[in-house]
């Protein structure tokens, strides 16, 4: 089964989600290339998945650094519109701070399969 890595971009940073055995590990970064390093060591490990699948919203015009990792090292994202994580994390009563709502929304949504 694929494992998915969600990507919340918001204005003070990102906040990020990886799949694990027992649910989701999250973790906050600042959306910078120091941020980007931090996240990219935290989440080393998940990268070499075979099996992972990129989610992410942006609730912010300006993606940053995050963004532009995701653009230039190739995996292959599914985007969510922010309206549409907005009325995901509404109706299932869920915090809209926690990129494992975005994980959830993707696969609610059907932008990432399983």
């Amino acid at each position: 089964m694929a494992k998915i890595l969600a990507i919340l971009i918001l204005p003070s940073g990102f906040n990020v989600a990886v799949e694990a055995k027992d649910g989701f590990i999250e973790r906050s970064f600042q959306n910078s290339r120091e941020g980007v390093s931090d996240f990219l060591a935290f989440a080393g490990p998940f990268l070499k998945s075979e099996n992972l699948k990129f989610c992410a919203v942006s609730t912010v015009n300006e993606s940053g650094a995050v963004m532009q990792w995701l653009t230039e090292s190739g995996p292959q994202v599914g985007f969510l519109t922010y309206p549409t994580y907005k009325a995901y994390a509404e109706e299932a009563k869920s915090d809209p701070m926690s990129a494992a709502t975005v994980a959830k929304c993707c696969v609610a949504r059907y932008i990432v399969t399983r």
